[in-house]
């Protein structure tokens, strides 16, 4: 069924390849150069992340693990994610997010989902 899919879709391609103004922007495009990918960050182990950012200002923590994803404020408080970038350990699943808390300028908790 997907090899069929693939052929037909191939196919397509190829008949309506020269039918459209459209397909000349695509092949000047293809000619530019890439700019690269960024690269895939490393996972970082629940209590690995927390020692990096727990008791850190802002430029501690953004130094130890990077920018956050998104910021919210919260109660009065600044929380950080941190989407992807942390995994349970004990099961070896990733997280969804690191949630990275400050009271006034000072990581005062991170709390994993």
């Amino acid at each position: 069924m997907r090899l069929a899919l693939a052929i037909f879709f191939a196919a397509l391609a190829i008949a309506t390849g020269g039918c459209s103004d459209r397909n000349q922007g695509a092949a000047k495009r293809a000619q530019e150069p890439q700019t690269k990918a960024e690269p895939a960050r490393k996972l970082i182990p629940r209590y690995e992340f927390k020692a990096l950012v727990f008791e850190k200002n802002w430029d501690g923590v953004i130094a130890a693990v990077g920018k956050p994803d998104r910021t919210q404020e919260l109660n009065g408080r600044e929380v950080w994610h941190y989407i992807g970038r942390t995994y349970d350990p004990i099961t070896n699943k990733p997280d969804r997010d690191a949630q990275v808390t400050f009271q006034w300028t000072i990581c005062d908790g991170v709390n994993f989902f």
